[in-house]
C-alpha cells in the first residue's frame, strides 16, 4: 500500500559514521510531540507489543492513481478503469445483481446516494492519471483507516430506488481510505523527515534525516506495548512513500557499552537493541475481509540501533546501526466524519 503524504520536509544532512552521528533527538524527531506523557525508562518500557487481533491494522490495497483509485472495476474481467461509462437508474434496474457488484467502490457509492450523474467517480478521475507513477496512490489513507476503523465485512445495501448494491470488503476499506486522504482534515503529528533521494547511495543524501532511533523506540513501545494504538511509518527510506500500520513488535538487548563522543548529554550507558517490526502488508483488493486468514500479509522489518541511557535508564537518544530504518512515523486522529455527502461513508462501515 503506497501513497504520497502531503506535508511539507525540510531538509537536513545525513550522517552514517554511528560513532561520529549525534544521538539526540531534535524537535522534528520528538517523540513527545505525539504524547508527552511516554513512558521513557527502558526497563518499564514491554519488548513486544501487538494490536493484530483487535481487528485493526488490516492489510489493504493503495488504489493506485495510474488504475483510477477508487474509480477501479477491481473485480470486473474488463476493468477499463478510465474509460467506462456508469449506469444510469434504468440501466442498473435491468442488471443483474452480480454485474451491480463488479462495479467500482466510487459508483457503487454514488448509486446508494442516488446520484446517477456520479459525482465521485467524477471526482477521482479529475486526481487520477494513467500517466502517474506506480507508486503514487492513496496509502496515506489506508493507513490511518486501518489505525481506527474495524476491517469492514462485505454489505448488501439497498439504495433509495430499490437497487441492490453489494459492497465487497475491499470497497468498504476504498471508501474510507479515500475519506482519509482527500476530505479529512483531522490532526496529523509527524516524526521525523521524509528522504527524497533515489535507491542508489540513499544514505550519502542530502535530504535524508530518518527518525531517529530512540524516537522510534519510544514511539513503538508506548503505541504498540503500553496503550495498544498503533502508528503509521514509511517503511521506505527513499524518496518513494510507503505508509504502512505497525501492529506488532518484539525487542531484545543485545548488550551494553560504554557511551561515545556524541551521546546525549547525561548518558551513562549505551543499550544495543534488535527489533523486528511488523507492519501491514499491501495486497489486491478482495471479496472478503482477510484479517485472520491465509491472505492477510505483513511486511517485518528488522532494525538494530543504540539507544543511550542515563543511569536511570531513561532513554536520551538513539543511533542507528542498520540501514534498514522507517523514513519517518506518523499518527493522525480519528475522524468523526461530517454530515455530508461524502459523510455518509460511515454509515456503510
Amino acid at each position: 500500500m503506497k501513497g504520497l503524504l502531503l506535508i511539507a520536509f525540510a531538509f537536513n544532512a545525513f550522517a552514517t559514521d554511528t560513532q561520529t552521528q549525534s544521538t539526540k533527538w531534535n524537535f522534528q524527531n520528538d517523540p513527545y510531540r505525539i504524547d508527552k506523557n511516554f513512558e521513557n525508562r527502558l526497563d518499564l518500557l514491554p519488548k513486544s507489543g501487538d494490536i493484530s487481533s483487535s481487528g485493526l491494522g488490516w492489510p489493504g490495497y493503495f488504489w493506485a492513481n495510474k488504475k483510477g483509485g477508487i474509480a477501479q472495476r477491481w473485480s470486473s474481467e474488463k476493468p477499463q478503469h478510465f474509460k467506462y461509462e456508469s449506469p444510469s437508474l434504468i440501466q442498473l434496474r435491468s442488471m443483474s445483481h452480480q454485474k451491480i457488484s463488479e462495479l467500482s467502490a466510487a459508483e457503487k457509492f454514488d448509486i446508494m446516494m442516488g446520484r446517477y450523474d456520479y459525482p465521485t467517480v467524477k471526482r477521482v478521475w479529475g486526481q487520477t492519471s494513467k500517466r502517474a507513477k506506480a507508486w503514487h496512490g492513496i496509502c496515506h489513507g489506508v493507513s490511518p483507516a486501518g489505525l481506527h476503523h474495524i476491517e469492514p465485512k462485505a454489505r448488501t445495501l439497498i439504495n433509495p430506488h430499490g437497487i441492490k448494491v453489494t459492497f465487497h470488503s475491499s470497497d468498504l476499506k476504498a471508501l474510507v481510505a479515500y475519506y482519509y486522504a482527500k476530505i479529512s482534515d483531522t490532526g496529523i503529528i509527524q516524526i521525523g523527515k521524509r528522504c527524497f533521494a533515489g535507491k542508489r547511495n540513499p544514505f550519502k543524501a542530502k535530504g535524508c534525516k530518518d527518525v531517529n532511533a530512540a524516537s522510534m523506540h519510544i514511539i513503538m513501545a508506548n503505541r504498540l506495548g503500553l496503550t495498544k494504538t498503533g502508528y503509521i511509518a514509511d517503511i521506505d527510506p527513499n524518496k518513494e512513500v510507503w505508509n504502512h500500520v505497525a501492529v506488532k513488535f518484539n525487542s531484545k538487548i543485545l548488550g551494553i557499552v560504554s557511551p561515545i563522543a556524541s551521546s546525549a548529554a547525561g548518558t551513562y550507558k549505551r543499550a544495543k537493541v534488535y527489533t523486528e517490526v511488523y507492519y501491514t502488508g499491501g495486497v489486491d483488493p478482495s471479496p472478503f475481509a482477510i484479517l485472520g486468514t491465509q491472505n492477510a500479509k505483513w511486511d517485518i522489518k528488522k532494525y538494530e540501533y543504540y539507544l543511550d541511557l542515563d543511569i536511570n535508564n531513561k532513554i536520551l537518544g538513539g543511533t542507528w546501526i542498520s540501514k534498514a530504518r522507517p523514513d519517518f512515523i506518523w499518527v493522525k486522529d480519528k475522524e468523526t466524519f461530517a454530515h455530508d455527502y461524502y459523510g455518509k461513508i460511515l454509515d456503510l462501515l
